[in-house]
């Protein structure tokens, strides 16, 4: 059931969202800035896959990804201790114990670590090379450097998860691009499998104070890309609380369901294209791809 909530309202917000003020960002003593301390250039050139094997490339003079290497060490250090807990459950309570998570714009790693604490099979995927290198080293975890944009045909064609996790990484995706982005998601989905995804409310493409491109996507925009999806069912979409963060835009959390078994692979989608599906054939597709 959609749960939409305006900052108007004053609806009470769900477990975990911090309503009394803004996220623990204390360092605990961890040296993050260490990992890079002289700065980072970046050519084209291939790049790696999980663990250092793989022929994906990326483009680093996208203008997103180029500020994340240019600004990888401070961003590692305001976000790695940033607690996330509370929002965790969004996914966490959907989704089977110990089963596969991608963490898709994962950063520096912060929460693909805490899945892999918490018993999950989780990997990573960030198109800054520099944050997804430090990601896998710190999480210990597989982590592919591409863009969302490109999983179509850069993505493995046989790895698929039970829930995605894209905590503030698709508001970077233009809007021209989100809804492929999107069905690039939903494509690693497992049928059942959900994706939660975090997103920036406005009407508008814009930099922010640091330079950073960002589309700010309204509720509406989110409900017609959903909708036009077949893949997905959007289950819960609210619009957080900004009352600790003034002048800026408020987060919009999503929640969206995987529920068509046909075209999770899109090899699969060919291979069947224009033959009819018994049931038989819908079963052993669902089993398969469990």
């Amino acid at each position: 059931m959609l749960q939409p909530i305006n900052r108007a309202t004053h609806a009470p917000l769900p477990q975990g969202i911090h309503p009394n003020g803004p996220p623990n960002f204390a360092h605990h003593g961890r040296q993050t800035d260490t990992y890079f301390k002289e700065p980072l250039t970046f050519t084209a050139k291939k790049t790696l896959h999980p663990l250092g094997k793989g022929p994906y490339s990326i483009d680093p003079n996208d203008e997103v990804i180029k500020w994340y290497n240019t600004h990888a060490a401070q961003y590692i250090k305001d976000t790695l201790t940033v607690d996330m807990e509370g929002h965790y459950a969004f996914l966490l309570g959907k989704i089977p114990e110990k089963s596969k998570i991608m963490d898709a714009g994962c950063g520096a790693g912060r929460d693909l670590k805490i899945f892999a604490d918490k018993g999950y099979d989780a990997e990573g995927l960030d198109a800054s090379e520099a944050l997804a290198k430090h990601a896998r080293d710190y999480s210990g975890r597989p982590v592919y450097i591409m863009k969302f944009q490109d999983m179509d045909t850069q993505f493995p064609k046989d790895k698929f998860y039970d829930g995605i996790w894209a905590c503030a990484s698709l508001l970077h995706v233009p809007k021209k691009e989100f809804s492929h982005a999107l069905d690039n998601l939903a494509n690693i989905l497992k049928p059942g499998g959900y994706l939660v995804a975090s997103l920036k409310e406005g009407n508008s493409e814009e930099h922010d104070q640091n330079g950073r491109f960002f589309n700010y996507i309204s509720l509406d925009e989110i409900k017609n890309t959903i909708s036009e999806n077949p893949k997905l069912k959007l289950e819960t979409l609210i619009l957080q609380d900004n009352t600790f963060r003034p002048g800026d835009h408020a987060f919009i959390t999503l929640v969206a369901k995987r529920v068509d078994p046909i075209s999770a692979t899109p090899n699969n989608a060919e291979k069947t294209a224009g033959k009819p599906k018994s049931w038989l054939e819908l079963l052993k597709t669902w089993l398969r791809l469990r």
